[in-house]
């Protein structure tokens, strides 16, 4: 397997785990980013939902190889950094969440363009 298809993989499993989580257990899941359980009510499950669908079917589809997927990442990510920075300064979310969601994003977005330049 060459490198590019492994940093692809890599970023894959990531959105796929992020994915995942967010779906199955939204509350779970952002208290692990500090937004406290009271704070994540009916309408925003539904929101961090939607979010987490379409994080890990991105996800699992890179995983898989496909080059639509792979491709969607980078933009995917580069739009959540603007999301997470809004709701940071709105204060829709504590600032330490969307710095950790930002961080997490900035992984996925190093790794896609480390495999673009490894290509």
């Amino acid at each position: 397997m060459t490198e590019p298809e492994q940093l692809h993989r890599a970023a894959g499993a990531i959105a796929l785990t992020v994915g995942v989580g967010t779906t199955l257990s939204p509350g779970l899941f952002l208290r692990a980013f500090g937004i406290p359980a009271a704070d994540v009510t009916g309408a925003a499950q539904m929101g961090w939902r939607m979010f987490g669908i379409r994080t890990a079917l991105i996800g699992a589809a890179a995983i898989t190889g496909s080059t639509e997927a792979r491709a969607a990442i980078l933009p995917v990510q580069l739009a959540d950094q603007l999301v997470f920075a809004h709701a940071a300064r709105s204060g829709g979310v504590p600032v330490r969440a969307a710095r950790l969601a930002q961080a997490v994003s900035g992984v996925l977005i190093a790794l896609e363009l480390l495999a673009a330049r490894d290509a």
